[in-house]
C-alpha cells in the first residue's frame, strides 16, 4: 500500500528523483520500514560512472515541519547491469588450467558466482560453489575460473558446452541469455 504521509528527497548523481514519476513508497509488511519501488532508471550512466550512490537528503512527515535527517545518507549503491560475452573457446577438462570469462560492467563487483543451471533463480545457498580465482573487487571486466573436471558436469546434455544462465553478485541473482544462457566455452575431448 502506497504511503502518503512521508515525503522523501532522493537524488542520484546530482539529479533529484520524484515520487510518482521515479519511485513509489510502501510500508514493509512488518511496518518497521519503507520500501522504495523503482519506476524509472535511477541513474543515467551516460553522465555517471558505475557504481553511483543513491542519496536520501530529507525525510519529512506530513504535519511535522522538522527535517528528520541532519545530513544526506547513502541508501543504495547503483551499478550498471553486468553482462557476459559469448565465447566458444575450447577447454580441456584435464588440461586447461584457467578459463577467463569476459563481460561488461563486471569491474568493481565485490563478489560474483556463475549459475550453470537453467533452474537456478536465486543466490540462496549458492556462494562458494564455484572455483573463482579472481581477486575481489574485480579490477577488470572478466573473472577467471579453474577446476574444469567439476565444470564438465555442468555441460548441457553431454554436448560439451559450458553455458552460464545467470550470475550471483552483491546485487542478487541476474538471469542472463534467456532460456539458452550464454555459451562461454566448449569442452574438447582429447582421448
Amino acid at each position: 500500500m502506497e504511503v502518503q504521509h512521508i515525503h522523501l528527497y532522493l537524488s542520484a548523481v546530482g539529479q533529484e528523483l520524484f515520487r510518482g514519476l521515479d519511485y513509489t513508497i510502501e510500508n514493509l509488511s512488518d511496518r518497521r520500514g519503507l520500501k522504495v519501488n523503482l519506476l524509472t532508471k535511477w541513474v543515467d550512466f551516460t553522465k555517471a560512472t558505475s557504481p553511483a550512490s543513491l542519496l536520501l537528503h530529507t525525510v519529512m512527515y506530513e504535519g511535522y515541519p522538522e527535517k528528520v535527517l541532519p545530513y544526506p545518507v547513502v541508501v543504495a549503491t547503483v551499478f550498471r547491469i553486468p553482462t557476459l560475452l559469448p565465447s566458444d573457446q575450447m577447454i580441456y577438462a584435464n588440461r586447461t588450467q584457467v578459463l577467463r570469462i569476459h563481460g561488461t560492467n563486471l569491474k568493481k563487483l565485490e563478489r560474483i558466482s556463475p549459475a550453470y543451471s537453467r533452474k537456478q533463480n536465486s543466490c540462496a545457498g549458492y556462494w562458494g560453489s564455484n572455483v573463482i580465482t579472481s581477486k575481489f573487487p574485480l579490477q577488470h571486466d572478466f573473472f577467471t575460473l579453474e577446476n574444469f573436471e567439476d565444470f564438465r558436469s555442468f555441460s548441457n546434455n553431454g554436448n560439451n558446452e559450458l553455458r552460464v544462465y545467470g550470475i550471483c553478485s552483491e546485487m542478487g541473482f541476474l538471469k542472463l541469455g534467456g532460456d539458452d544462457g550464454i555459451l562461454v566455452a566448449r569442452f574438447h575431448s582429447y582421448n
